[in-house]
C-alpha cells in the first residue's frame, strides 16, 4: 500500500527582467512589480533544497487539520501525529 508524504520544499527563483526607466530607483521598481513566478516568457533559473520530508500515514489515512496548524501556510504538520499520541 503506498504511503502518504509531506514534502517541504523551499525553492529560489532567479530571472533577468528587461524595463525602460527613467533611473535606477524607477528600474527596481518596475522589475518588482512585474516579478511572476508564472511562465511569463523570462528565462528563468531554479534552485531547490528539501526542508523536510515527514511520513504522515498510508494513502488511506486523512488528517485534519487544526486551527492554526502550520501546514496551512506551506509548513511541515504533526496534527496527526498529535493525535496518535493522544489515542496511546
Amino acid at each position: 500500500m503506498p504511503k502518504l508524504f509531506d514534502v517541504v520544499i523551499q525553492a529560489r527563483i532567479t530571472k533577468t527582467i528587461r524595463v525602460e526607466a527613467k533611473d535606477v530607483d524607477e528600474a527596481y521598481e518596475l522589475a518588482h512589480e512585474s516579478f511572476s513566478v508564472l511562465n511569463d516568457g523570462f528565462e528563468e533559473r531554479y534552485e531547490q533544497e528539501t526542508i523536510e520530508l515527514m511520513e504522515v500515514g498510508d494513502s488511506n489515512t486523512s488528517v485534519d487539520h487544526e486551527e492554526g496548524c502550520p501546514a496551512i501556510d506551506g509548513f511541515g504538520c504533526s496534527c496527526g501525529e498529535e493525535r496518535k499520541n493522544d489515542t496511546q
